[in-house]
């Protein structure tokens, strides 16, 4: 294998992404589940199957790209940035084209979906696809009855017949007001919507969102200059939030205003409304209470059911709060440094098990949830069995359940490639296939717990390489900041990226510090106001405990850290507060001026900038530009509308100031994640030529050639 050999097949298969099955549905009758998939692992027009269960026969239910998404027509703004938003969430979403999320209504029967050239809807048992109307459409979602769909069109919520005709307006939008969106920070509090039907599909709660006040951000392509400047309206740390309010809107439009002290609470974390009940969560601008509330559907006044307090901050989770059939509320909270869930005032998961995610709710609740940092394991609870862990083996797992149905999805450093497994009555009955390619890369990881806290860490070393070979040059390749594990049993793109660099010549130190997730709520929250210390410690000591264990392996005379986003900002500040251990660094993507970052995030981590002025100039990195020692690569997509290139260019204009030599390679019209031949395979191979400079790799401590006499 040469080095661009896996360069190739991650940019052609979009990290991996590309043919592997994900958004599961189980009808309960017959038992069939529905799934996104596309032909192969470098295909990215993903289609509708269908697995029926009882035969474990796979077929084809509709091909988005063969009448609709390959027309040349190219997503509207609205349709591109609903994407984005949800590719948060599901990785698969933001890298693929074809149907790329589908609604189906609650038998099951029917699917609805966006596509570039209008709404589309498909009866499952007998496939015929039908557009029902002809412009863009954002999220549209079925009615609990299947007789109606909603979605939004020009920031206008409407409603069309599931069978067609013509669209109701219930409520319309206008420049930077919007009817059924999420504002641009709801997806840092895990909601992706804007609107909820009502269990009898007569009424809908709507999102209002008036951005008017919310600062506006101009994107401009340098290579590209005649081409207008994309607008991104993001609130910034310390200034104003878009204003969110609440309303219930039946089907002829007719609104009443949801209720509760906005000024005191601007964050509207969930909205739920079940036959049980109608529930909202709203979370102070501190960040640190949240008022459960329970709204009359009738008159729209709210009143407080619950309130959770968190002298750093509430942790929210998505779908929660809700209100179970039986009238019970489900949420989630913190009991013996554990985010647990609860039931009213029983706690349903003991101590210790700390909840990740919360998939599906009703009668029976499935969620996912880790008591090792490093796994997941797919979990579901009723009243009459009480938990039960639907996943087994080692690994990183989730997943979906139905009635004695569940589709669980695995992943594991040992495995080829994740799978995908229907189970029934807790036995194994049917596999869903994947199409993903499988990597050239294969892993040499070994993990670890490392110094006294026991920080999980991954050490990734050249496949051809042993130690009569001499130590080696090492690379930390941290993320190592709050919402995002990297240290796991799986076989992550994050981690083939590692063995890659691995293989190039490097040991690869790759170690979650305080302050990522699965750890519970102390580990978590130690980095509160002070984002740079203790993750900095962390990845020193995981370095310094590694070569204590393997003296012969690491070479501490050359040490590198590289990272992306968050991680882009910690290998910074590796570098310009410890350039005694850390020789170069690689900064992607990395927030450098704090001011300039988001509210919801930026604000947890270090407050109100207006109130604590000190703590964003201390961890600024252009305010830090004059302690710069080492050699220092900055890399940034010139379009990324989450952390806007104007960090790195304050960063590289505060270098340059002082004096202090760097390289800045600038990414044109690329968003926060260069993926897509060519940049993606450029970007790492220049990173890797940075690397062989800075630390001066002699051409014999390089991977062999493909034809060499290797020890393995």
């Amino acid at each position: 294998m040469s080095e661009s050999d896996f360069l190739e097949q991650h940019a052609r298969t979009r990290g991996f992404s590309l043919g592997t099955p994900h958004t599961f549905t189980i009808r309960e009758r017959p038992v069939q589940v529905f799934f996104l998939r596309s032909a192969s692992g470098d295909d990215p027009d993903t289609a509708l199957w269908r697995l029926d269960v009882d035969s474990g026969l796979e077929s084809l239910v509709l091909d988005g790209a063969a009448f609709g998404q390959r027309d040349g027509t190219e997503l509207a703004a609205d349709q591109a940035a609903h994407q984005q938003r949800a590719g948060v969430r599901a990785w698969a979403r933001l890298t693929a084209e074809g149907i790329t999320e589908y609604s189906t209504d609650a038998a099951v029967r029917q699917a609805c979906f966006a596509l570039a050239d209008g709404l589309w809807t498909v009866d499952l048992d007998a496939p015929s696809p039908k557009r029902l109307t002809a412009g863009t459409c954002v999220d549209p979602r079925f009615d609990p009855t299947g007789t109606r769909i909603a979605y939004v069109e020009e920031n206008s919520l409407k409603v069309i017949a599931a069978e067609g005709g013509a669209p109701d307006t219930l409520a319309v939008g206008e420049i930077d007001i919007s009817w059924g969106l999420p504002e641009y920070i709801a997806s840092n509090m895990k909601r992706f919507r804007g609107y909820w039907w009502s269990p009898d599909g007569n009424r809908i709660v709507a999102a209002r969102v008036d951005s008017t006040r919310v600062a506006h951000w101009y994107l401009v392509n340098p290579a590209d200059p005649g081409t207008p400047p994309a607008v991104v309206v993001r609130p910034t740390a310390g200034g104003p939030n878009a204003e969110v309010t609440l309303w219930l809107v039946d089907l002829e439009g007719n609104r009443v205003e949801i209720e509760w002290d906005r000024n005191g609470f601007e964050y509207l974390v969930n909205c739920s409304w079940t036959e049980g009940g109608l529930v909202i969560a709203v979370q102070s601008r501190d960040q640190r209470t949240v008022e459960i509330r329970d709204v009359d559907v009738v008159s729209g006044k709210t009143a407080i059911r619950r309130k959770l307090t968190d002298p750093s901050w509430v942790t929210t989770f998505p779908s929660l709060p809700t209100v179970l059939p039986a009238g019970e509320l489900l949420w989630a909270g913190i009991e013996d440094d554990t985010h647990c869930l609860f039931i009213d005032d029983r706690t349903i998961t003991p101590p210790g098990l700390q909840l990740i995610d919360v998939v599906s709710t009703g009668e029976q609740v499935v969620f996912t949830a880790t008591d090792e940092q490093t796994e997941t394991h797919l979990w579901s609870y009723t009243p009459d069995a009480g938990l039960e862990r639907l996943s087994t083996a080692p690994g990183v797992h989730s997943g979906v359940r139905a009635g004695d149905t569940a589709v669980v999805t695995h992943d594991s450093v040992a495995d080829e490639r994740p799978s995908i497994t229907v189970r029934r009555n807790g036995g194994d009955v049917a596999e869903i296939v994947s199409n993903s390619e499988v990597p050239v890369v294969r892993l040499r990881l070994t993990l670890h717990r490392l110094g006294p806290y026991e920080i999980r860490a991954a050490l990734l070393l050249p496949t051809w390489w042993d130690e009569s070979m001499g130590p080696l040059p090492v690379l930390m390749d941290p993320y190592g900041g709050l919402g995002l594990r990297k240290v796991e049993n799986a076989r992550s793109t994050a981690l083939l990226i590692s063995q890659w660099f691995a293989d190039a010549g490097f040991a690869v130190i790759v170690a979650d510090g305080r302050g990522t997730p699965g750890r519970g709520s102390a580990w978590e929250r130690a980095v509160h106001q002070d984002i740079e210390t203790l993750p900095v410690e962390d990845q020193i000591t995981a370095l310094h405990a590694l070569a204590a264990q393997h003296p012969t392996v690491l070479d501490l005379s050359r040490v590198a850290v590289r990272g992306w986003s968050w991680g882009g900002y910690l290998a910074a500040v590796c570098v310009l507060r410890r350039p005694d251990v850390f020789h170069a660094a690689i900064v992607g993507a990395a927030v450098g001026d704090h001011w300039l970052y988001q509210s919801y995030w930026k604000e947890r981590q270090l407050g109100d900038p207006n109130a604590f002025p000190e703590r964003y100039a201390r961890f600024s990195l252009p305010e830090n530009a004059s302690l710069l020692e080492r050699p220092l690569l900055i890399v940034h997509g010139s379009n990324d509308d989450n952390v806007f290139a104007a960090h790195a260019m304050r960063f590289a204009t505060a270098l340059t100031a002082a004096g202090k030599p760097h390289e800045f390679l600038l990414l044109a019209g690329h968003g926060h994640h260069a993926i897509r031949l060519p940049v993606s395979k450029d970007v790492l191979a220049y990173q890797l030529g940075f690397l062989r400079r800075s630390l001066a790799l002699a051409p014999s401590e390089t991977r062999p050639e493909p034809n060499a006499e290797v020890a393995r």
